[in-house]
């Protein structure tokens, strides 16, 4: 059996709707809900005020593949095989202090700051079946979708100098691996849709700032010459790429930090 717990940072976020779509793809699945609401006849749910008896009935749960728990509660202590956090709005009415806990709580985070490709992971080590992890990736896209489609967003540009002198920018980022796949400076420009010169001049004013060659030519064939990167140029794009990411990540996260009114320090 597959203990699904659903959590979420404020009212609002959508851990109903979640574990209600879970429900719905997930075989032989059983709901129960930890709370201080009212139980709903129209709804297949067991519903427990008190976290003790959430534990009770785990420890002994009725014949089913999946249990789908909605209890911020259980997520906090660690309890489940798969716990699914559900980020607010950037400015929701009341945003839980235990917020921050929850997420760093959980194997799956519906927010803007986390791709959906991070949720890849933890699916494949729980979930055996390709096509159920479909299912739920899609599920939770949904809801990311609806909470984050209109949100404010960081956007970061990263570029390296030396000395003042633009070395590496996002146009030679781009160009370089398409030299390298193609082979030709020319090739490689016309995917990027960049004219020779200006390719040239990218790759020539970079190696100038940076001190070290970004392309080895090499003459002669039937066909004609060749390009390729040197060592020091492919390091250096794959560095480039790691950081721009980690920069965006970062200012994601700080400016759904300081809209939720953390201060600074």
């Amino acid at each position: 059996m597959t203990v699904w717990v659903v959590c979420g940072a404020a009212r609002g976020a959508g851990k109903s709707w979640i574990a209600g779509r879970l429900l719905g793809v997930l075989p032989r699945a059983v709901h129960v809900k930890h709370g201080h609401g009212e139980h709903r006849p129209d709804r297949d749910v067991r519903l427990f005020h008190d976290l003790d008896q959430v534990r009770a009935f785990l420890a002994a749960p009725p014949p089913c593949e999946h249990l789908v728990v909605e209890s911020n509660a259980l997520a906090l202590e660690g309890g489940g095989d798969l716990v699914v956090f559900v980020d607010a709005p950037v400015v929701p009415p009341v945003r839980r202090p235990d917020a921050d806990a929850l997420k760093d709580s959980a194997h799956l985070v519906v927010a803007c700051d986390v791709t959906e490709e991070a949720w890849d992971a933890p699916l494949a080590a729980r979930v055996p079946d390709p096509a159920l992890r479909k299912a739920v990736r899609a599920i939770l896209a949904a809801q990311r979708a609806h909470l984050f489609a209109h949100i404010l967003r960081a956007r970061c540009k990263v570029w390296l100098e030396v000395d003042g002198r633009h070395g590496l920018g996002e146009g030679l980022a781009l160009l370089l691996p398409w030299v390298e796949a193609s082979g030709t400076l020319a090739a490689g420009a016309r995917e990027v849709g960049l004219s020779y010169r200006h390719a040239w001049d990218l790759v020539r004013q970079g190696e100038a700032a940076l001190g070290f060659p970004l392309v080895a030519t090499r003459a002669g064939g039937r066909r004609g010459g060749s390009t390729t990167l040197t060592p020091d140029a492919l390091r250096l794009v794959a560095l480039f790429r790691k950081l721009e990411q980690e920069v965006e990540a970062y200012a994601a996260r700080r400016l759904a930090r300081l809209l939720h009114g953390e201060p600074d320090g």
